[in-house]
């Protein structure tokens, strides 16, 4: 990937689990600047912040050299100040990323707009100010393929709004800012959607910085506490590792920006309760849970203490063990597979995203990352 002619990037988001990823590969793999807007009382403060981030990621000192933080809180910037500092940096802009968001499941609608729409109509601001000061390759907006809602089938990467409800405010505030950002494309802003699943470690090191999600039914699973699992399994774990997603993104520079939508989904990879429980149960030695109907899976949450412990450890995540929606991803793989970048099952590389969740004890570990980790990531 060769970046000679061109300029370099504006992050959002780099403070969270996608875009730590995709900045720690964008310093490896180009030698550009980039720009990172995160949380903090100054800029001062900003590239304190995300040196300690880079840091813990192994990113070395010419590599960090490269980095200009900004600070900016995505509920409450100026659009014409922020941009006037990006200018300010020297740094030409190529790209822009816009992955910050509100992930939380249990926010109210107001508060869940507040950073996905808001933000990100802010962030349209600030790409058009720079595309008019030197035209951009390209607006990405990290988006979730659970815009779908609780759609039944097949939701393509041309769908948006099918009928669907929502499980809660964040997939409904993601369709929102994702028909934001669409107005602005037909304004003539290079833009591209890409909306990831489930994201969870890196394949080969097993590295994730959050331990949400699946990782709780998992924990659970490896740790024994489940004992049975709905004997007809039909919902869709579609899960897939963040260092695709952050290939992905990046593979992407040279992909069309004009609104279009790609589904970084397992697709066809994806898997059910049972196979996750099957597999992680083969990784770690554990019996294989036995299989009952839906509705004793039901009381047995609700009647048995372990039950209890794990429904409440769900909790917002619960409804994602009961996905009924596949999510077709022909125009990403179309692009990305001949690129080298693929999506493999969960169930491949489970056995270290268990592992390294083991060595942090479930999230529990904080501090830098082991030196092996770190190594690997580094690529």
């Amino acid at each position: 990937m060769t970046h000679a002619d061109r300029g370099g990037l504006l992050l959002t988001g780099a403070s969270g689990f996608v875009g730590q990823s995709l900045l720690l590969r964008w310093l490896r793999r180009t030698d550009l600047p980039a720009t990172v807007l995160v949380r903090a009382a100054d800029d001062r403060a900003a590239q304190a912040r995300v040196a300690g981030l880079l840091e813990g990621l192994g990113a070395d000192d010419a590599q960090c050299a490269r980095i200009r933080a900004l600070a900016a809180d995505m509920t409450d910037f100026d659009p014409a100040d922020v941009a006037a500092r990006v200018l300010a940096t020297g740094a030409p802009i190529d790209h822009v990323v816009h992955s910050a968001a509100c992930v939380r499941f249990d926010q109210e609608l107001e508060a869940a707009r507040a950073v996905n729409v808001q933000g990100t109509s802010k962030m349209l601001d600030v790409a058009q100010r720079l595309h008019a000061a030197r035209p951009l390759r390209r607006y990405v907006q990290v988006s979730t393929a659970y815009v779908s809602g609780a759609h039944d089938g097949s939701f393509g990467e041309d769908d948006r709004r099918v009928g669907q409800a929502f499980r809660n405010t964040y997939e409904q505030s993601k369709l929102e800012s994702e028909e934001l950002v669409t107005r602005h494309a037909a304004g003539g802003l290079p833009v591209q959607i890409v909306r990831p699943s489930i994201v969870v470690g890196d394949r080969e090191s097993g590295w994730t910085a959050a331990f949400n999600v699946l990782y709780v039914p998992l924990r659970a699973l490896v740790a024994g506490a489940v004992a049975a699992v709905p004997e007809h399994d039909t919902g869709v774990l579609d899960v897939v590792p963040v260092d695709y997603v952050a290939d992905a993104i990046l593979s992407l520079s040279d992909a069309p920006a004009d609104g279009r939508v790609y589904h970084l989904t397992a697709g066809r990879h994806a898997i059910t309760v049972g196979q996750l429980a099957d597999a992680a149960c083969k990784a770690t030695g554990q019996d294989r849970p036995s299989r009952v109907s839906a509705e004793t899976f039901a009381a047995t949450l609700g009647e048995t203490a372990a039950g209890r412990v794990l429904a409440a450890n769900l909790g917002d995540y619960l409804p994602y063990l009961d996905v009924r929606t596949t999510f077709d991803s022909a125009g990403a793989e179309a692009y990305l597979a001949p690129r080298g970048v693929r999506v493999t099952p969960v169930t491949d590389y489970l056995p270290r995203l268990i592992a390294f969740a083991q060595e942090r004890r479930w999230g529990r570990v904080r501090g830098a990352l082991a030196a092996r980790t770190r190594t690997l990531l580094a690529r």
